[in-house]
């Protein structure tokens, strides 16, 4: 899978995105940025299984995808998660 933005003429720093293998992407930068690291720390570039984005639509935060030990439960925004 790949995102490609066709250039880095329309003003963002990513050109394009790779899915190499089920363990590694890729980001093709428009330019060094010494930041990048930090700023893929960020949940909007939370990696998630694409079957998982189809099956909530596009939403992921209505019922994420987690990586450790716990199972998300209930989540009511704004005042309570519940996990098990």
């Amino acid at each position: 899978m790949a995102l490609e933005a066709g250039g880095c003429d329309y003003g963002g720093k990513i050109e394009a995105i790779r899915a190499i293998d089920e363990l590694t992407v890729e980001f093709d930068l428009c330019s060094p940025d010494p930041a990048f690291l930090a700023q893929i720390a960020f949940s909007v570039f939370g990696i998630q299984p694409a079957e998982h984005l189809e099956a909530t639509g596009g939403a992921p935060l209505d019922n994420p995808v987690g990586t450790g030990p716990y199972v998300l439960e209930e989540w009511v925004r704004g005042d309570s998660v519940v996990y098990s």
